[in-house]
């Protein structure tokens, strides 16, 4: 039984990348769960076998998208490891984005996932981790989350820098918004006008 107010998180990976990845998604939900006093909505994930996904008749697989939509509707925070591919997974990722959920996307340091390297996902944040520092990267995960400091704002760019911004998030493989807001905390950081009190703690 869990306690209210604790945080729901509906995580989400691919089944294929289990073979490769098992591990590290058992290890995420683990730090969740044992060290952060997370509620896993879905660990099913843990034990769901691709194969009888795969023969599911249409009306289980309509019931299996409409329970995932359910248990995202539910969910404190929308949790992706993202490192092996998956049609699924960025379905539940947009599934999460309309409905206005925060969207945490995970993925092994070096490698370059092809939902986050083909898509621009503004409105999530990525985390790249390693298995070693994973604990200290759901940390921070789970701080930014409940901090509540993560404001959107929406503003206009005169085309030539619009260019350059979609040029350079590319190039360095970074949603265009990671790519702001480290401009904005280097200068932050530098400015020694802007008081410390205010800053980010």
């Amino acid at each position: 039984m869990y306690n209210e107010g604790v945080m729901k998180v509906f995580f989400t990976t691919s089944l294929r990348g289990k073979p490769i990845l098992g591990e590290n998604y058992r290890r995420i939900c683990s730090i969740l769960e044992d060290e952060l006093g997370c509620q896993i909505l879905n660990k099913k994930i843990l034990t769901e076998d691709l194969q009888k996904v795969l023969k599911k008749s249409k009306e289980e697989l309509a019931e299996f998208f409409m329970e995932s939509r359910r248990l995202i509707q539910q969910a404190d925070l929308v949790l992706a490891e993202v490192t092996y591919p998956s049609t699924n997974v960025g379905y539940e990722i947009s599934v999460a984005a309309d409905m206005g959920k925060p969207i945490a996307v995970l993925h092994v340091k070096d490698e370059t996932p092809l939902l986050i390297a083909t898509v621009d996902y503004d409105m999530i944040n990525v985390y790249p981790y390693t298995l070693d520092g994973l604990g200290g990267v759901l940390k921070r995960i789970m701080a930014d989350s409940q901090s509540g400091k993560e404001v959107r704002f929406n503003f206009l760019l005169p085309r030539y820098l619009s260019n350059y911004l979609q040029w350079v998030a590319k190039r360095r493989r970074l949603p265009r918004s990671v790519y702001i807001r480290q401009l904005l905390e280097k200068d932050m950081r530098s400015n020694p006008e802007y008081p410390a009190s205010v800053g980010r703690k």
